[in-house]
């Protein structure tokens, strides 16, 4: 039996959207994932400011948004931690496999600039290799010369991987302002 690939996409998904779905999906086909574990933030995200949904409600958003999407799927595991953090979901996801697996967090280009206020992001990446989708505004060139910045002081992330697919143009938050 060979290696499972198996990737965890993260984030507040409030509420969760097009590009969500077509990071998603791009993911598990352009990485060969075998599963892709999606899981909404319990708490406080990087963004250093709650979620406008309930948890509840976020988790309902993210079930049907990714529901018809083979090898996708939403799990809890943040339920209940505030804050939660990527590390410590991912590190007890590797705890509880017990195949040989390699493992992928999904990631867009924005939150890849913001890596370093992560908690552990040295050691998360020393677990796992980043896939890095690009967002609309913000160039190839400067999430490129981020990436050869931490280079110089990790090697871990020479395990980087971009995906170079057009996705979707949209966030969260500009969905909640045209809600409100």
């Amino acid at each position: 039996m060979g290696f499972l690939n198996v990737g965890f996409f993260g984030g507040s998904f409030d509420p969760p959207h097009k590009g969500h779905e077509e990071i998603a999906s791009l993911a598990i086909d352009l990485l060969e994932l075998d599963i892709l574990y999606i899981c909404p933030a319990g708490g406080v995200t990087e963004k250093k400011k709650p979620a406008a949904s309930s948890y509840k409600k976020r988790l309902q958003m993210t079930n049907q948004t990714f529901s018809s999407l083979p090898k996708a799927k939403v799990v809890n595991w943040e339920q209940g931690k505030v804050p939660s953090y990527t590390y410590d979901t991912v590190a007890s996801l590797i705890e509880r496999k017990k195949t040989p697996t390699n493992y992928f967090v999904i990631m867009g280009a924005d939150s890849f600039l913001n890596i370093r206020s992560w908690k552990k992001y040295e050691q998360l990446c020393s677990l796992v290799r980043i896939a890095v989708f690009p967002r609309k505004g913000i160039s190839d060139q400067l999430v490129k010369g981020f990436a050869n910045d931490l280079k110089q002081t990790s090697s871990c992330f020479d395990k980087l991987v971009f995906v170079e697919k057009d996705v979707s143009n949209i966030s969260s938050s500009e969905i909640r302002k045209k809600i409100q």
